[in-house]
């Protein structure tokens, strides 16, 4: 009830579902109907499709479960100095394709980095980019390099806040500028 104050929920997935259990199912990513919460494998950072994105504990892991957030914008801020030559290959978007069952499966061009009115924007998700690269979707070796490049300093440790959740915790993370992730191990 309190989050719907905040704006209206969206579904996590084709199926319609507005709320998700985050927990192994013993399905590994990349298969068919098969989304990264439902692994016991490595989220790597990513923005989802809603403008905000909750995560409640209902119970601690047992092992794992450690909630990773970077700030898009400082992500932003370093490309523009240590590699100004990437800015232009992520503005101009990296193609995209969602293999989960019921959606749609054609690749689209989606910038990563987008100004809008002077406010910036982050739509980024390495684990469909790196499935659409491994479906055959075209991608250069500079839009290539371009996510290595983001997930590296996503990851520095200096830029990067871990948090293991206990039961009763929520984070709220801001889809347009916070990159989240998760480590299971």
């Amino acid at each position: 009830i309190i989050l719907s104050l905040m704006g209206r929920p969206v579904s996590q997935n084709s199926y319609g579902e507005l709320l998700c259990e985050v927990k192994d199912q013993g399905v590994k990513l990349g298969e068919a109907r098969v989304r990264g919460y439902m692994t016991n494998a490595d989220l790597k950072f990513h923005t989802d499709r809603a403008a905000m994105v909750c995560l409640l504990c209902t119970q601690r892991a047992r092992s794992g479960g450690v909630s990773r957030i970077s700030s898009a914008v400082t992500v932003f801020n370093h490309l523009i100095r240590e590699r100004p030559d990437l800015v232009p290959v992520l503005a101009n978007g990296l193609n995209y394709m969602s293999v989960e069952e019921g959606g749609d499966i054609s690749v689209k061009r989606v910038p990563i980095f987008d100004m809008h009115d002077g406010v910036l924007s982050c739509r980024y998700s390495r684990n469909t980019l790196s499935t659409a690269i491994l479906k055959g979707a075209p991608y250069t070796e500079a839009e290539k390099e371009s996510l290595d490049v983001v997930d590296a300093i996503a990851d520095r440790p200096e830029l990067c806040l871990e948090m293991t959740l206990e039961r009763g915790q929520i984070q709220l993370v801001n889809n347009f500028t916070t990159l989240h992730a998760d480590r299971k191990s």
